[in-house]
């Protein structure tokens, strides 16, 4: 999905340079966030195929405002 231009093309000032999902994957997973923060792997329930990811984050600068993002790829 990261390495899809056209998933990339306005995902660059998020997502920064490339890395493999798993290793977002861990280096999101809550580290440094609270405990109900973090970013999950997107999947179909029939198939458990990827379909990208969704996250959760304290917006910066606020204490009670609340980031929802996904990326998908292209074919979802």
């Amino acid at each position: 999905m990261y390495s899809d231009p056209d998933v990339m093309e306005f995902l660059k000032p998020a997502v920064g340079e490339l890395e493999p999902m798993g290793v977002r994957f861990e280096r999101h997973s809550g580290a440094g966030l609270k405990s109900d923060y973090g970013i999950w792997a997107s999947v179909l329930k029939a198939s458990s195929e990827a379909t990208g990811s969704t996250m959760l984050k304290p917006l910066p600068d606020s204490d009670d405002e609340i980031e929802i993002g996904w990326h998908l790829a292209r074919p979802y």
